[in-house]
């Protein structure tokens, strides 16, 4: 909760100084919200699971993967 908390006030402080509309700062905001989540997610799949688990979490790896890699976030990694 601390990295998203951070994230947050660094992307509003780059916000402030550049040319960044507000709807891009919200934009990479999330982006990067994903990107946390994608990376918790991996590192649960890491620890190992049961199966009904394993499956939840790959289905949402793959999920977060598609966001991450989207267009939307591309200009943002």
């Amino acid at each position: 909760m601390k990295k998203a908390g951070i994230a947050a006030l660094i992307v509003i402080a780059l916000s402030t100084f550049s040319a960044v509309s507000p709807a891009q700062a919200d934009q990479k905001s999330k982006c990067l919200k994903k990107q946390q989540q994608l990376e918790q997610t991996q590192a649960k799949l890491r620890q190992g699971y049961g199966e009904p688990q394993g499956n939840k979490l790959r289905a949402k790896r793959r999920k977060l993967q598609d966001y991450v890699s989207s267009k939307k976030c591309r200009r943002y990694s």
